[in-house]
């Protein structure tokens, strides 16, 4: 018997009590009944790279926390939801949030009640579409920048928050289960002495920025424009937040309430302004991450990739190094339209046409706002003395 352990909530504002519950407690419950396993080969707990993003510098070991999972456990059962959303910042300390908080408790579960057993902790840094495996592009959830390209595919989001020279971790679906099931037997054939700990990242070895990884995503995603398209493809990225709110409620807000406003008059279903709201809401939770560059050790990771024999590098690829982004992006958009937009390929002509109309309206109503912009600047400047 093998054991993956990747069950878990993945909300960001997840109520610490649904968060412990989950994370931590149904960790716990696993190793007691992979204990009771009578032909146990091994166990892989899947946390996250990010469990321990209050370090900059993450390595593959334990890391300590101020407080303890047997504290946080008795705390939950003397107090009501109320008190807990009082107490939730003080708990969070260094962690913004209750995922990355209750995954690192999860760790210190691991840590305690895991030895003994052919364990080891897998470490996935922010999962996208697959590289190979079991199609190019095939993906599944709208999590991370998954989430971010379908909303520039489908001309929804038009800014964005943060620095895009930054560094991003992101590895491909089917490298990471390769990756996992690498684990898997490294665990089951390697039992003596700490547990061991694998991060799977990309930037150690293959770094891909923000910027570069929009740049490829563009350069092939028109190839491949959605009939759920709402508008043309324009994109700006803010540093500064004054900017960024400006231009956020410009091209979001506003267009948001225009879009829903031509959509009741039409007959149709409002729904823009709806998923703005959601997505500031996203974006505030974000902001943490888009701020900060952090760096992996990985040297466990390289070490498992080096002692597969030949045979087993072909059948289980997962060495980042020698992925190749730019392979990757060209099937990137065509996944998420197949696997997440569900439009078939045989749209592919009339969304074409679609696109090159929103292209066309587009320029017409920039142009337009462009001439209007210049004769108000036109106007105050006739009032202004030289």
């Amino acid at each position: 018997t093998v054991v993956y352990h990747g069950a878990a909530t993945v909300r960001f504002n997840e109520h610490i009590r649904a968060a412990t519950a989950i994370n931590v407690l149904g960790t716990r419950e696993m190793l007691a009944l992979a204990r009771e396993m009578t032909n146990l080969k091994s166990i892989i707990h899947v946390s996250t790279a990010f469990a321990n993003c209050n370090h900059l510098h993450i390595e593959e070991r334990f890391y300590d926390m101020p407080t303890s999972y047997e504290e946080i456990i008795q705390l939950l059962k003397s107090k009501d939801d109320a008190e807990l959303d009082a107490l939730t910042p003080s708990l969070l300390g260094d962690w913004p949030n209750t995922y990355t908080f209750t995954k690192a408790l999860a760790e210190q579960v691991v840590s305690k009640e895991g030895r003994g057993l052919p364990i080891a902790v897998f470490r996935p840094a922010v999962v996208i579409s697959s590289y190979k495996e079991p199609v190019r592009g095939w993906i599944d959830n709208v999590y991370g920048p998954t989430g971010l390209m379908v909303g520039l595919g489908t001309g929804v989001i038009h800014t964005y928050f943060g620095d895009e020279t930054h560094i991003t971790d992101i590895v491909p679906v089917d490298l990471v289960t390769n990756a996992l099931i690498a684990t898997s037997w490294r665990a089951g054939t390697h039992i003596e002495g700490d547990i061991p700990i694998f991060n799977f990242v990309s930037s150690t070895q293959n770094p891909i920025s923000w910027k570069t990884f929009h740049v490829l995503a563009h350069r092939y995603g028109p190839n491949w424009p959605t009939l759920h398209a709402v508008w043309y493809y324009f994109f700006m990225s803010f540093e500064n937040p004054l900017c960024f709110t400006i231009a956020n409620f410009l091209f979001h807000t506003c267009f948001g309430y225009i879009m829903d406003g031509l959509a009741i008059l039409t007959g149709r279903k409002p729904m823009l302004t709806n998923i703005y709201r959601k997505l500031d809401k996203f974006a505030d939770t974000m902001t943490y991450f888009a701020n900060r560059i952090w760096t992996f050790k990985n040297d466990n990771t390289q070490m498992l990739w080096r002692s597969l024999s030949d045979k087993d590098k072909k059948l289980f690829f997962f060495d980042m190094a020698q992925m190749s982004w730019e392979y990757h992006a060209q099937a990137l958009c065509l996944g998420l339209r197949v696997y997440l937009l569900k439009d078939d390929v045989d749209t592919l002509p009339k969304a074409r046409r679609k696109w090159n109309r929103l292209y066309w309206l587009h320029i017409a109503v920039t142009t337009i706002l462009s001439l209007i912009t210049l004769k108000i600047v036109v106007t105050i400047l006739r009032y202004i003395p030289l």
